[in-house]
């Protein structure tokens, strides 16, 4: 009777342990699989079979004392061991990196190659949802009402599909074009006063300023007030809950890359006197004692743009680009279907403004190839009227005891608040 009754029945404890080890084997022969696909890739030394290259990150950042290192850095010293064309593993998700400037031109010029999805949804949904735009309020008071998935919707930056990408690039091209952002340097000088308003009560040599708050709110306010979107608002095909995404986008990616872009700058140029001396002798002789920046200036204030781009060579607030590529893959070292992160490697050398810059594809602080920023214009001019005035109004003195750690959040930034003390100069 006994024999005929199966014996995970009986003994249901060995039918439990039978599963789970049918599963463990199982799930063993997935993850060797996953490797064994990407074996013909070059990878640094993982510590872990099953949590793959996880240990070894979370050990760098420990060995750094820094637990917001940028995962750029990393990327540095995984290249280090492994070239500049590698695979790391996140459990069972392989992640293809780069450093190589012909893959990275390959990759990030081919149009059916989109921006990755897992990426994208992380970046767009940073601040949570939004909860009410123009739009939602309608919808609201039809009933209809629902919070938006993600806080900066379908804008520029989160939209994946390129054929719907491209037309929405195009309306805004001409509105950051340089000639046309030339038109708003009252605005920025405006609120670049405002700005130095703001530090002069605490300009006196002692007190000190968190210069990267101040910076945030001056990029803040220049965003605030000044309006990009008007060939977009005349176009009848754009409904607004597509300005409000676009506009949501601008808000969010243009303040505070450039807030911290300006944060390193103050922190490099003080630990370079010779730097600093060079700047401060260009102001001098371009914009001398006036209280504006005017588009005369922009285009001889060369110096102080070298500063800037080599700022963004050394301390890029984003310095990384994840693509997926499309179902089978990329003919590119046969890498198949996955996300590719390219990166430029930071920290590669001594701070120098005059040297020449990289070209494109090895230095891409405002991204490279047909999804490049399209602020990056906006971005520069904002950085130099804002630099090149704070430097003539006031002498900025950082401590000599600081120490630069750069820390991935949102985008990558200087950790702490950069306390500065301000001494206003007499002119």
């Amino acid at each position: 009777m006994l024999g005929s009754i199966p014996w995970w029945v009986l003994y249901p404890g060995g039918g439990l342990l039978l599963l789970v080890t049918t599963a463990f084997l199982l799930f063993s022969l997935y993850v060797a699989y996953i490797h064994w696909k990407y074996s013909h890739i070059p990878s640094p030394k993982m510590s872990s079979f099953f949590l793959g290259h996880i240990p070894n990150m979370i050990a760098m950042r420990e060995e750094s004392g820094n637990e917001f290192e940028p995962f750029a850095n990393l990327v540095g010293r995984w290249a280090e061991q492994a070239g500049d064309f590698f695979v790391v593993f996140f459990l069972v998700n392989p992640r293809v990196l780069t450093t190589n400037p012909d893959a990275v031109k390959r990759v990030a010029s081919d149009e059916s190659i989109s921006k990755a999805a897992s990426t994208n949804s992380h970046i767009s949904s940073v601040f949570g949802k939004r909860l009410v735009s123009i739009a939602y309020l309608y919808m609201c008071f039809m009933g209809t009402f629902e919070p938006h998935p993600r806080f900066m919707g379908q804008g520029l930056v989160t939209i994946l599909d390129y054929e719907t990408w491209k037309p929405r690039r195009k309306l805004y091209d001409p509105s950051f074009k340089r000639t046309s952002l030339k038109d708003y340097l009252p605005v920025f000088n405006e609120c670049v006063d405002t700005f130095l308003e703001r530090l002069r009560p605490q300009a006196d040599g002692k007190t000190e300023v968190s210069m990267k708050e101040a910076f945030h709110e001056a990029t803040l306010d220049v965003i605030s007030k000044i309006n990009v979107s008007n060939n977009v608002v005349a176009d009848k095909s754009v409904d607004m809950e597509t300005l409000v995404d676009d506009f949501v986008t601008f808000y969010i990616a243009g303040q505070e890359t450039t807030a911290n872009t300006l944060s390193f700058a103050i922190i490099l140029i003080q630990q370079h006197p010779e730097v600093l001396d060079s700047l401060l002798s260009e102001i001098a002789d371009v914009i001398g004692d006036r209280k504006e920046v005017t588009a005369d200036d922009l285009d001889k204030l060369k110096y102080t743009e070298q500063v800037i781009q080599e700022v963004l060579r050394i301390c890029p607030p984003v310095s990384l680009m994840t693509k997926e590529s499309p179902k089978g893959g990329v003919t590119l070292c046969k890498i198949p279907s996955t996300s590719m992160t390219l990166t430029h490697l930071t920290h590669a050398s001594r701070f120098d403004a005059d040297k020449t810059r990289p070209g494109p594809f090895v230095y891409f602080p405002f991204s490279v190839g047909h999804r490049s920023c399209i602020g990056r214009h906006f971005a520069m001019i904002e950085a130099k009227v804002i630099l090149a005035r704070l430097l003539q109004t006031f002498k900025v003195t950082l401590p000599p005891s600081y120490k630069l750690v750069v820390e991935q959040l949102t985008t990558q930034q200087p950790k702490g608040n950069v306390a500065c003390t301000l001494q206003e100069i007499v002119h």
